[in-house]
């Protein structure tokens, strides 16, 4: 197995070279591409406005299960809205090499994780539509909801979390996360 952190930053981004007005392509009929350098550089080059305020509409039909705290069964992006799709992240301290031993360690790392990049796309927690919470076990849900009450505040939305084997044996929680805007 490759550690995570031997990659980071060996992702590249390849853009198609073709003017905005016409489409060419190779002998083989394929799109032309271009490479452009790390994907964290030209990711940190990237800026984008939330130009209106944007309404999320939350679909929970009184004929299925009472909605959870901070969840809804089902959430509405209005046609037009950015989207940001969030990898999942997991509690590694900025060093890429350390993280908290505890659940709530991690897990209030990985919130601030998911902070900083929804502040970079210009969006907050407001902003979030879908969560997908991997737990290393069952017993650490009641915990992981505390601490989606206090991050979520009376945000809801659309939630699934799974109970799974880690990639890394250290890990205890890992949080993927869609968000509009």
């Amino acid at each position: 197995m490759i550690p995570l952190r031997w990659i980071r930053g060996a992702v590249s981004l390849l853009v198609r070279t073709d003017p905005p007005d016409r489409f060419s392509s190779d002998l083989r009929g394929r799109p032309t591409w271009e490479f452009v350098g790390p994907a964290e550089q030209v990711l940190s080059r990237m800026t984008w406005r939330q130009t209106e305020f944007m309404t999320l509409t939350h679909h929970n039909p009184d004929s299925v299960f009472p909605p959870y705290a901070n969840y809804a069964h089902a959430v509405e992006v209005p046609a037009g809205a950015r989207l940001l799709f969030i990898s999942g992240l997991n509690g590694y301290e900025s060093d890429g090499e350390s993280m908290p031993s505890d659940f709530e360690g991690q897990a209030d790392l990985i919130w601030g994780h998911l902070e900083t990049v929804l502040a970079n796309a210009d969006m907050s927690i407001e902003n979030l539509v879908s969560l997908r919470i991997y737990l290393a076990h069952p017993a650490l849900d009641p915990a992981n909801v505390e601490i989606l009450k206090r991050r979520l505040g009376t945000h809801h939305a659309a939630r699934t979390v799974i109970c799974a084997g880690m990639l890394e044996p250290g890990w205890l929680v890992e949080i993927e996360a869609v968000a509009a805007a």
